[in-house]
């Protein structure tokens, strides 16, 4: 019995742990990065500089990210972090709000950006999988996981989704800086700005599809939400100005 019983299991033991090697690699290779893509990442810093504390330490870990930049809103929650990939900005101050994401563009050095607010933690993987659409589909489109529609009719959860929040979301450089310059020159980007930067997002979206720049893609990754609160979402009015936005800029009214 034992003769070939422990060859038997011998074997099996074997084809185990080939199976879990193999299935390990393939893992790891899904969660590199390309050696030759670099990305930078552009945070805002207003209310939640602890937050930071979190993110900046997982987000420099991973290699694909070659630069990080902050803008920091307000020289009271400043936190200012002291790392070789980090670019601590801090002359932008709020004049633009949280449409500063977008004049940061001009500060990267590589010519891929990854738009994230400072609530949500993206890991490896999902930075990895917003870089395989990109190369499936080029780097004019805005690639994102938060999606909503925005149309004649207002701003929604669960309609047919056409505009990807910048929350989270990956983007070519030079596309970026063309939707940001028309934006600045819209007779829309004052009501922007009057609602403290609500819905740069939405005009972002806007413009990027309406100068056929590129197109939203929505890409499912999981991210982690971190402390949300004191922003400007938190606000009674955050989803009315957005609703009021979207009706504007698809009825094309003032």
């Amino acid at each position: 019995m034992y003769k070939y019983n422990i060859p038997l299991i011998l074997i099996i033991i074997l084809i185990i742990i080939l199976i879990l090697l193999t299935t390990f690699r393939i893992y790891k290779f899904y969660e590199s990065c390309d050696t030759n893509t670099k990305i930078t990442v552009i945070i805002l810093n207003y209310n939640r500089p602890h937050n930071l504390d979190i993110l900046i330490p997982s987000l420099v870990k991973i290699d694909c990210i070659g630069e990080i930049i902050i803008s920091h809103g307000k020289k009271e929650t400043e936190n200012i972090i002291k790392q070789n990939k980090v670019v601590n900005e801090t002359k932008i101050k709020n004049i633009y709000y949280s449409a500063a994401r977008f004049e940061c563009i001009k500060l990267a050095k590589n010519n891929i950006i990854l738009f994230l607010d400072d609530d949500i933690l993206i890991n490896k993987k999902g930075i990895t999988t917003l870089l395989d659409s990109m190369k499936k589909n080029g780097t004019n489109n805005l690639y994102g996981p938060n999606h909503r529609t925005c149309d004649s009719s207002g701003y929604f959860f669960n309609k047919a989704n056409n505009t990807i929040l910048t929350s989270c979301a990956l983007i070519g450089k030079k596309t970026a800086m063309k939707v940001w310059n028309d934006m600045k020159q819209s007779k829309y980007f004052n009501i922007v700005l009057d609602q403290k930067g609500n819905g740069e997002d939405i005009l972002f979206s806007y413009f990027l599809n309406k100068n056929k720049y590129g197109k939203d893609i929505y890409v499912d990754i999981k991210t982690k939400n971190l402390d949300n609160m004191n922003g400007y979402s938190n606000k009674p009015s955050h989803y009315k100005e957005r609703i009021s936005l979207c009706k504007k800029i698809n009825n094309k009214i003032n």
